[in-house]
């Protein structure tokens, strides 16, 4: 069966990104005894945007056999916030890409692309792709089963009094 499928995107120019200040890094370590923490050091971290990243360590005695104790490190990545612009190429590959990934899952369920109506629309502030698609799809599915199993679903019309009355 032939549908149409609106397909519709947008992206700002503007956005903001992270840039690490590596000198403020700071690190913790956590103990874990049975399931139960114990943090040795947490450094302060007020009024700061930080993003963290935890690397676990499990004490191992020897080759594949591990204890309950293990030793967290965690790693506090403070960043400034900077609010950067999209060139419009740049917008439209990141577009452009988002696109593809949704026709790939298209193709994953098996539907047929037929016309692809799909373009850029530039506004003020943002990129727009939007459109239509016209796809082609199976309204069904095959289906086998087994009569027997079916019968049992069935049971009370398919007894001898019914077979004999007819």
């Amino acid at each position: 069966i032939q549908t149409i499928e609106p397909y519709g995107d947008e992206l700002a120019f503007k956005y903001i990104d992270k840039v690490y200040v590596k000198e403020q890094e700071k690190k913790s370590k956590t103990l874990e005894i049975f399931n139960h923490n114990i943090r040795l050091y947490k450094p302060d971290l007020q009024n700061m945007s930080y993003d963290e990243m935890d690397y676990y360590k499990q004490l191992e005695l020897i080759k594949n056999f591990y204890l309950p104790i293990g030793m967290t490190t965690t790693t506090y990545m403070p960043y400034n916030e900077v609010e950067k612009l999209y060139t419009v190429e740049e917008a439209k590959q990141i577009l452009l890409k988002n696109f593809k990934v949704y026709l790939e899952k298209l193709h994953e369920n098996n539907i047929q692309i037929l016309t692809n109506d799909v373009k850029f629309s530039k506004s003020k502030d943002k990129l727009i792709l939007s459109g239509e698609l016209v796809v082609a799809e199976k309204v069904g599915k095959i289906a086998y089963f087994d009569e027997n199993i079916r019968r049992q679903d069935y049971a009370e019309y398919f007894t001898e009094e019914n077979d004999a009355a007819k």
